[in-house]
């Protein structure tokens, strides 16, 4: 039903969570429109998905090209075919739909073409490859059989392992340090580059002016400094989407914004229960940040707020390729026992208990309706995404690497 209420015109829809859900097992959808601004809220209970295993690629002895060191990145072709970064390699290495190996090409060093701290990969529009190499200051352009076209420098001196994002357009962002009149290493930007590599201009991420607390200290001889934030303390997160505009949303509540390029906004909103922190929890990461400031400050001793008595409402966000939203969650932990092979830290001090939480996302359409909510795999890490499929690096007990694709589906 629609109706018009204090200028915003509102729509309400009840949605069935999932084949057999009872009248208690609903969610409700709701619409407003006001302005530029469109406000998505939902409550109630959604569709649980599974993400079940439909390809894994690897061995732990077998062929070189299927022995992975450390997967830093993946793309996935139209075809299906998977483009892989393995950083220790320094290689891209090809596999068909099927996990096949096809070719590789790339190879460690500073020639064309060449790669030596690869740490982002994905195609352009017109199916040529792009991918990021901070170390050689450059993004290397192939074509899809790895062929290499051209190169195109980035400035900065600045490496990270955060996403490189493009656009449907072809336009490509790069983390930089564009602004160093700041405090530590300065302000970073995405510098944008059209799909020539020209460049275009440099954006500043949303809510980065929010301020947050953190736990600082400083060397001895005053020269090093270190910086934690405190555990579990709700933080700006954003994401860039395929329309090139920017999401973002901080944990303490659950409210995901877009701020589309022509000035439009849509905000999405669920009311979901808060996770709270267990006692033991808080101790461990205190403990946990105490020794790694220590580490530059021997005699540091907490000065700021302890941590929170719940985990922010979601940790991260990720775009799909075919725009989707990905919401990571924060979950319930469970207490390990510490390693029993760990050896203690540098200062002698024994290995600490761990928590472990499991990995789940909601997941959204473009228009802010909701998908479902879905549980990786433990040790799985999503990599990409499209439509109802995943693709990541599952580590077996013995922390090998693989390749893997999984499939969702909707619990019955």
């Amino acid at each position: 039903m629609n109706w018009i209420r204090g200028g915003f015109l509102l729509a309400a829809m009840p949605v069935a969570a999932a084949c057999g859900a009872g009248p208690d097992q609903r969610m409700l959808v709701e619409r407003e429109v006001r302005g530029d601004t469109t406000v998505v809220r939902v409550s109630g209970t959604g569709p649980e998905l599974a993400a079940e295993e439909e390809l894994r690629i690897g061995t732990l002895d077998g062929p070189d090209e299927y022995t992975f060191g450390s997967v830093a990145g993946m793309a996935v072709s139209a075809d299906g075919s998977m483009y892989v970064i393995d950083s220790h390699s320094r290689d891209i290495r090809v596999f068909d739909a099927d996990g096949s190996f096809m070719r590789r090409f790339g190879g460690p060093g500073a020639g064309p073409g060449e790669l030596q701290q690869p740490s982002g990969i994905s195609f352009l529009p017109d199916g040529r490859l792009v991918v990021r190499d901070y170390q050689n200051a450059r993004v290397n352009v192939y074509s899809g059989e790895g062929e290499t076209l051209t190169s195109w420098p980035i400035p900065g001196g600045f490496a990270t392992t955060s996403p490189m994002f493009v656009d449907r357009t072809g336009n490509v962002y790069l983390d930089i340090v564009a602004d160093r009149s700041g405090p530590g290493i300065g302000r970073i930007g995405l510098l944008r580059l059209d799909s020539n590599g020209s460049v275009v201009d440099t954006l500043f991420r949303p809510l980065e002016d929010v301020e947050v607390p953190r736990l600082e200290a400083t060397s001895p001889d005053g020269r090093g400094r270190s910086f934690y934030g405190v555990p579990f303390w709700p933080v700006p997160v954003t994401t860039l989407n395929e329309d090139g505009a920017f999401v973002g949303g901080i944990g303490d509540r659950y409210a995901i914004t877009t701020w589309y390029p022509d000035g439009t906004v849509q905000r999405i909103e669920r009311d979901v229960p808060a996770v709270p922190v267990q006692a033991g929890e808080a101790a461990t990461a205190v403990e946990q940040a105490t020794r790694g400031l220590r580490g530059t400050q021997p005699d540091w001793r907490w000065t700021g707020p302890r941590p929170p008595d719940s985990k922010p409402y979601f940790t991260s966000l990720r775009g799909g390729d075919d725009g989707r939203l990905w919401v990571r969650l924060s979950q319930p932990a469970e207490r390990r026992d510490p390693d029993p092979d760990a050896r203690p830290d540098p200062r002698g001090q024994p290995p600490l208990e761990q928590w472990v939480a499991p990995t789940a996302y909601d997941i959204y359409e473009r228009d802010g309706s909701f998908v479902g909510t879905v549980r990786m795999p433990d040790r799985f890490t999503v990599m990409y995404m499209r439509g109802d499929h995943v693709w990541g690096v599952l580590r077996d007990d013995l922390d090998v690497p693989y390749v893997v694709r999984l499939k969702l589906v909707t619990r019955t």
